[in-house]
Order: structure tokens, then sequence, then C-alpha cells
């Protein structure tokens, strides 16, 4: 079954709560009632980036109303895009992934077809201690069938927020996805599914029958009631008019409003004159991209390197996994100690928290609740991989920024398990406490060379032989690899690294410590993982450098079985035209032959 990740469903609560007499005129607005008296209907809350679309899909979520029958309570899901988050924060397969495990807390019949399956899985996976993952495609199909099943006794209301953080083809994809559930059951006996989401104006989306709010025109009202809240000390000193201004010229931007506010109450801590704070505001330019710009005017040198990995990181860092990422950026000594003498970045939490903010031009913020730092809004995220990235690093092709940032956070990785510091193994019960990037480290890297290209993934200073065996040590220690016996190549073969295959192939495999056939402690191979993660590149090679195709693992199944299995007919293809045996017979009692005529490979 498809468990909730850690981390899958906080953005809702980072959410800012919506400031006191704001957000009630959502409930009042005709296209809001007309989409809550409909048995099936879709409405899609759009506006500007920062005009306060998360804020009012929460308080749409917060504020439903009390039905009179126990049989018209409904189930409420929902999922909240997060585009500066975990990977599940912000794909398909994060959503579906949340959306399930709500079902299976609040209705867990519904997902009676899910719980089929895992079974049949279960029943013929050749896994050991190891976790295998649902793909998107599984995932959708089981939300679907679950969904319907819902349906036939309970209301649903579904809330999604921040569409396009899932990328444009996702977006266009999942919002298709949703207008074709509600089709499907507009002609069915079953009972009210209503869709809220919100989006930005692009990507256009194709919802022909979807009710609309545009934010940019409704929102004036609450900017308003904010900027004179927070201003009301303010205006109450100085008789100063300045939240008229900041109201007035906001465009329906909730957030420039919150920024130039503040930015009043910072120029008023620093005893700045009335005159000087209103003639200011006035200069501030009124785009949310041309305020950025005009704030970073004066962005250091080191700024770069930060915005690199708050942007590309696998995950949010915190304050210590930053300051270790931009103090091995540019140095080159052998050890942590070393590292630690040169350099600029100090040791204590609250002197690095404000160093990193410094970097950061305002525009990044730290989390005391979850100890990350990370760009302040969406917006500020697509500012600076759009914007700024580009002309710093001298990217020219789209893409290039992102490619050059995982290469350099991938070699940052290996660099810091390169130190001296772990040559010899380390026993101690918290090892990340003392070593704070570690964890990251080992877990990021290998995820990090799979987002470069294959020419560049060749190019990358892989580990060798004893720092191989080192880096597995530490996986391990960390419970990051369970499996006994596993090697870098079978993890090559699990990610699909076909330029690091092509680099050790030519450099020896030996150099790794191992053999195109080496098999962990459950006797799979390389080729076995490939096949299994249906890596066809990485079958191709495996295969044309000696790979066996019928090394039985422990369950008595062969590359072919792990193929069928993930239903990769490419695989499939390869695996048979090398002379894999299909009548072969397994210990497990399970043959390729039978599992495909089963209806588990078309």
């Amino acid at each position: 079954m498809p468990d909730s990740q850690e981390g899958m469903d906080s953005r809702q609560t980072d959410i800012k709560t919506e400031a006191a007499g704001t957000c009630h005129w959502l409930l009042q607005h005709k296209e809001y009632k007309r989409w809550e008296s409909r048995d099936q209907s879709m409405l899609w809350i759009k506006g500007k980036p920062g005009s306060g679309k998360s804020t009012l899909l929460r308080y749409a979520r917060h504020n439903i109303p009390v039905a009179r029958r126990d049989e018209d309570v409904p189930l409420v899901l929902s999922f909240f895009f997060n585009g500066r988050g975990i990977e599940l924060q912000k794909t398909p397969e994060g959503m579906f992934r949340s959306l399930l495990c709500q079902l299976q807390s609040e209705l867990p019949k519904a997902l009676k077809d899910l719980k089929a399956a895992f079974k049949r899985r279960v029943a013929v996976s050749s896994e050991h201690s190891q976790n295998w993952e649902w793909d998107t495609a599984e995932l959708r199909h089981y939300f679907q069938s679950s969904l319907w099943e819902a349906l036939k006794t309970r209301p649903v209301l579904l809330f999604i927020d921040a569409l396009d953080e899932a990328g444009l083809n996702n977006a266009q994809t999942i919002a298709e996805e949703l207008s074709s559930l509600l089709q499907r059951a507009s002609v069915g006996h079953l009972k009210q599914l209503r869709i809220c989401f919100t989006c930005r104006h692009y990507p256009i989306l194709d919802l022909r029958n979807a009710l609309e709010i545009c934010l940019d025109h409704e929102n004036k009202s609450d900017i308003s009631t904010f900027v004179r809240s927070k201003l009301y000390s303010f205006q109450k000193r100085t008789g100063s008019t300045i939240a008229d201004f900041i109201s007035e010229n906001s465009a329906g931007v909730f957030l420039w409003s919150v920024l130039v506010t503040n930015r009043v109450l910072e120029l008023e801590l620093k005893c700045i004159s009335i005159e000087s704070i209103e003639a200011e505001v006035r200069m501030i330019p009124q785009t949310l991209n041309e305020f950025y710009s005009e704030l970073i005017r004066n962005m250091e040198p080191d700024s770069a390197g930060l915005i690199e990995f708050i942007a590309f990181a696998i995950r949010p860092l915190s304050i210590a996994e930053l300051r270790w990422a931009l103090i091995l950026e540019n140095d080159s000594s052998q050890s942590l100690k070393d590292c630690e003498i040169k350099s600029k970045y100090t040791s204590r939490e609250e002197g690095m928290k404000w160093q990193i903010l410094r970097l950061g031009c305002g525009l990044v913020e730290y989390e005391p609740a979850t100890g990350i730092v990370q760009f302040m809004h969406q917006s500020v995220m697509d500012f600076f991989v759009d914007k700024v990235l580009p002309s710093l690093r001298g990217c020219k092709e789209p893409g290039q920024v992102a490619v050059s940032a995982h290469y350099r956070l991938a070699e940052i990785c290996l660099r810091y398990m390169a130190m001296q510091d772990f040559d010899q193994p380390a026993n101690e019960p918290d090892i990340t406490s003392k070593f704070p990037f570690l964890r990251y480290a080992v877990t990021s890297w290998i995820l990090h060379a799979v987002r470069i290209s294959e020419d560049l993934q060749e190019s990358i200073p892989w580990p060798l032989s004893a720092a191989v065996d080192r880096w597995l040590d530490l996986a391990r220690q960390l419970n990051y690899v369970q499996s006994r016996g596993l090697t870098l190549l079978p993890m090559i073969s699990i990610h699909g690294l076909t330029g690091a295959l092509r680099f050790f192939l030519k450099a020896g495999i030996d150099q790794l410590g191992s053999h195109i056939n080496v098999e962990d402690s459950w006797g799979r191979t390389p080729l076995y993982f490939a096949s299994q993660f249906g890596r066809v590149a990485i079958v191709e090679l495996l295969l044309d450098n000696g790979a066996q195709t019928d090394i039985t693992n422990a369950s008595g199944l062969i590359p072919l079985c792990a193929a069928i299995e993930r239903r990769s007919s490419q695989v499939v293809d390869l695996l048979l035209k090398r002379g894999a045996k299909v009548n072969y017979h397994y210990i497990a009692g399970h043959e390729p032959v039978l599992l495909a005529e089963s209806g588990r490979i078309r």
C-alpha cells in the first residue's frame, strides 16, 4: 500500500492564515455559490503569482457548510502542491499517494481494488526487506477506482492548490483528468463530486465547464484591510496616507502589498523620516519581478551558490546543511577540519541564519518549525531560476541551469563523503549530529546524478573501490541501503545512470570492487534490478557486456520475470532476444509465460 511520506502533506500548514477580516467574501460570491449548489462542478480560482490563491483555498477548505444529514456529510480530500518542497509535494505521484492515504484513513473500504492489487503483488514479488514503489499510472488508476467506490456512499469535495507548481505538462494533464472525473461522475448514480483548485493564469487550461473566480479582480478589499491593519499604529503615529497608496497600486498582488508594507515598517525602525519612507515606497517597482530585481541589485557573489542549492536540492536543506554546501562549493581541502578553519561561514546557527538571509537579499526565509531554509514564495524561485541564474552562470539553453546545479551538488556530496574524516568507520549512534551534511550527501548524490545529462554523468568524479565501500558503509549506518551485498553497480542500474555505467565499463567494473553479474544477499544481479525498474538502456548495456539473463534470485526468479512484473514490454523483448528462457521452472513456482498470460503484462 502507498504510504504517506513525511512532509508530503506539510504545505497546507505552511500557508499563512488569512488576515482578520479577509476572505469572507468568497462564501458569498455568485460563482462559489453556483459551485456549491451543483451535484458535479468544478471551480477554478485563478490569479497572478502572489495574489493569495493558496490562502483563499485554505479558507474554503476550513469553511465547509455543515450538512443537515449524516449521509450528506462530504468526504473532504485535499492536496497542496509546493514547487519549493520535496519531490512528492510537486508531482502527480505525490498527489495521488496523498489522496489515497486520505481515502484509506476516512473510508478504507473504498480502496478494495488497490488492496487486492497489493495482495497479488506481494504474492509474486521477489522483494525481501526492500520497498517497491507504485508508479504514477497505477496510483492514478487506483485513485479513480477508489473515488468511484467512495462516491457510492459519500459526497466528495476535492481541493487542489497551486496546480501550476506541478509543472506545465502535469498541470494540464491533471486539469483534464479532473474534468474527466466530473463527466464520468455525472452519468453514474453517484453522490455529489465538487472540485475546487487554484492555478495561475498560465498554463492555459481548456476547461469549458469550469466556473472561475479571478482573484486579481476580487481581492482589492482584502488587500486594503490587510495593509490598514498592519500600518494602523504607523498611520496613527505619523498621519501618513501611504497605506492608501500601497492598496491602490497592488494590482491584485497580495504579496507585493505584504513586501511593501514590511518595508515601511523596517524603514521606520531605522528612524527614517516619514517623507523619505513615502518617497522610497513610491519608487518601488509595481511588478514582483521588478521589485525582486531592485532587492538583489547589490547581491554578493556567494549568493549564486545559495540560490542554486535552495532551488535544486533534492529536499529543502537545513541551515547546517546549507552551510556545508556553501563551504564545499569553493574549497578543495581534504578534511572537514581544514574546511572549518578556512570557512567564512560561522558554525553558530543564529549567525549562519543571518548570513543566509543576507545572501538571499530578503527573498529567502528560515522556517523555525521545520528548521529549513526556502524561498519566501514560488514567484521568488521562478524569478531566480528563470531570470537570475542563467545570467550568473552563463547558461543559454533551457534546462542548462538545472543540469549544472545538479552536477555541482552531486560533486559536493561526493567530495564531502571523500573527506579524511570518514577514513575510519564511525560507530557513533548519531553520526549525523557530528556531520550534519552526511545524510544529505549519502542519500542525495545519486539522485542529483540522475538529473544530469549522460555525457556529464561520465565526467563526475565517481567513487572508486575503497570510496565505494565507504559510501556503502555510511549508507547502511544511516539505513539508506538495507540489502546486504548491494554495491554501486546495482544502484546505478536501479536509477538508470547510463552515463555512469558507460564510465565504469570503460574504467573497468573491478574499479567498483564488483563484476557484471554481482549478486546481493538475495541473489539479485544488476540486470535483475535494471529489468525490475524498466531501465531499457541499462539492460542493453549490461547485456552487451556479458550480463547473464538466467541467474535466479533467492525466490528463483530471473530478470525476465521482474520485467514482466514491471510491465516493461521493451525490456521483455530485449531479454527474449538475448536468450532468456521462457519456460524456465522457478523455485517459487512462477514462470514468465504464466505471468504474462495472467495479464500482468500486455
